[in-house]
C-alpha cells in the first residue's frame, strides 16, 4: 500500500491557503473577500509510491451563499466527506478520484460553505489512476488490456482474441492457431499479464462486430471510410512495451522495421512484395522505437525516434492533430511523440497514407506482420501491454493523466 501525499505547487504560493498533506482538506481564508473579487486559482499534486501526478488545478469562486450545515466554516473552504454533500446540494457526478479533480475545470466553491473534492486514502501502487481514466476522456476509439482477464480469449495457455475495452465493438483475433501469442507478464511488484511475442508470425488483427478487417481510419473516424479526402483523421495513441531482443538490423525505411502495433496490409491480400506498413510503431537494431507515417505529401516518410534500453518497459505516445477540410497533401499539421510522458518531439506532416474503402487491404495489427521487404528478418520479440488510442489528440494534461496511468501500472 503506497500512502497519497497532496501538497500545493509551487510550495506555500497561496498565503490563504493551507493544505492537509496525508488527506488532502485543504482550508482557504476566505474572511476578506467578497462575492465580487476576482477567483482564486491554486495547483496541487499528489505523490504516491514515489511517483508525482500531473499538477492539477482548482479555482475558488466567490458566491454569497449561506449553507447552515457549516457555521463554524462560515469564512473557510473546506475538504470534507463529498458523501455528506452531494446528496443534499445536487452534487452529482464527482465522486471521482484525487487525480480526476481538475476534469471538472473550476467547480464553482460557495462562499459561507465547504465544498469537498475528496478524501485522502491509502492505496494500491499501481492503481494510482484507476482503469477509468482512458474512459474519463473523450474520444476513447480503442482499448486493449491483456491484464484485464476479462476481455481475453485463450486456447489452451495463448491469447486467441481479446475484446476492445472502448465500448466501439473491436477486437483482435489472430488468424490461426500458430498466430496465437503465449501470455507473459511485465512488471516486477505487480506482475500483469501482457501479449507474448516471441516468433516470427506471432500477430492479431483488428476486426468490428460485423467481424471485418479494420483499417485505422475506421478505428478513427468510421464514417470517412469511403468519404472524402478532406474528412478529418486525427489520432492519439499510447503503447506499453517492452523489446526483449534487438532486432538483426536498422533498416533505412522504419516500415521494414521490427513491427509492434500498427497498420499493414492485409495477410494474404496482395503477393509478399507489396505487403508493406504504412503507419504504427516498429523497433530497429539500434533499440530505438519508431513512430512513422507514410504521407501523402514530401517528405513523404516521416518518423520520430525514441533511443531505449533493452528490456526496459516504455510507454510510447504518439498522435497526429489532423484538421478536417484539408487535402490529404497538404502539409501544415503536425506528427507528434513523446516517451514515458516526457516532452514531445514533433514534425510537420500531411495526412497519412489511408485506406478510406469500405473494404480495406488494411487492417489495424499488432505483433509481427509478414512484409517481406529489406527488413523482412527484423521480426518483434518482446511483450505488449496495454494500447489505448483516441480519435483525437489530448491536451497537455490529459496526455500526462494516460502516461501516468500506464507507467504507474505497468512500470512498477
Amino acid at each position: 500500500m503506497g500512502a497519497l501525499t497532496f501538497a500545493e505547487v509551487p510550495a506555500a504560493a497561496t498565503a490563504e491557503l493551507s493544505i492537509t498533506g496525508a488527506t488532502g482538506a485543504f482550508t482557504y481564508d476566505a474572511s476578506a473577500k467578497l462575492a465580487t473579487d476576482a477567483d482564486v486559482t491554486f495547483q496541487y499534486k499528489v505523490t504516491a509510491c514515489s511517483t508525482d501526478s500531473i499538477n492539477y488545478t482548482i479555482t475558488l469562486n466567490f458566491v454569497d451563499c449561506y449553507c447552515p450545515e457549516f457555521d463554524n466554516d462560515e469564512d473557510n473552504y473546506s475538504i470534507i466527506d463529498i458523501n455528506n454533500l452531494k446528496t443534499e446540494y445536487g452534487m452529482s457526478g464527482i465522486d471521482q478520484p484525487p487525480f480526476s479533480l481538475s476534469r471538472r475545470g473550476g467547480q464553482t466553491l460557495r462562499n459561507n460553505s465547504a465544498y469537498i473534492v475528496t478524501s485522502g486514502t491509502n492505496i494500491a501502487c499501481p492503481d494510482v489512476l484507476s482503469d477509468g481514466v482512458p474512459l474519463a476522456m473523450s474520444g476513447l476509439a480503442l482499448w486493449l488490456d491483456p491484464s484485464d482477464a476479462n476481455t481475453v480469449h485463450l486456447a489452451g495457455s495463448d491469447l486467441s482474441r481479446i475484446d476492445d475495452k472502448s465500448g466501439n465493438g473491436y477486437y483482435f483475433e489472430t488468424e490461426a492457431a500458430i498466430n496465437n501469442p503465449s501470455v507473459a507478464t511485465i512488471g516486477t511488484t505487480t506482475p500483469l499479464n501482457s501479449f507474448n511475442i516471441d516468433t516470427d508470425v506471432k500477430r492479431m488483427l483488428c476486426r468490428n462486430s460485423s467481424n471485418n478487417i479494420v483499417a485505422l481510419p475506421g478505428i478513427i473516424n468510421p464514417s470517412a471510410a469511403g468519404g472524402a479526402t478532406t474528412d478529418p483523421l486525427p489520432y492519439d495513441v499510447y503503447v506499453v512495451v517492452k523489446a526483449t531482443s534487438t532486432p538483426a538490423g536498422t533498416e533505412t525505411d522504419p516500415s521494414d522495421n521490427a513491427h509492434v502495433f500498427g497498420q499493414i496490409y492485409a495477410p494474404g491480400g496482395a503477393t509478399a512484395a507489396a505487403q508493406r506498413n504504412f503507419w504504427g510503431l516498429f523497433y530497429n537494431g539500434s533499440d530505438d522505437y519508431q513512430v512513422y507515417q507514410r504521407v501523402n505529401a514530401a517528405p513523404t516518410d516521416i518518423n520520430l525516434d525514441h533511443s531505449v534500453s533493452l528490456s526496459s518497459i516504455n510507454v510510447i505516445q504518439f498522435s497526429h492533430n489532423d484538421p478536417g477540410g484539408i487535402a490529404d497533401t497538404d502539409n501544415s499539421s503536425t506528427f507528434a511523440s513523446s516517451i514515458n510522458g516526457g516532452a514531445q518531439i514533433t514534425t510537420a506532416s500531411a495526412r497519412y497514407f489511408v485506406d478510406r474503402s469500405a473494404t480495406p487491404d488494411y487492417v489495424v495489427a499488432l505483433g509481427n506482420d509478414e512484409t517481406s521487404g529489406t527488413g523482412s528478418g527484423n521480426k518483434f520479440r518482446g511483450q505488449i501491454g496495454e494500447i489505448i488510442v483516441y480519435n483525437r489528440v489530448l491536451t497537455t494534461e490529459e496526455r500526462a493523466q494516460i502516461t501516468t496511468y500506464l507507467v504507474g501500472k505497468w512500470s512498477t
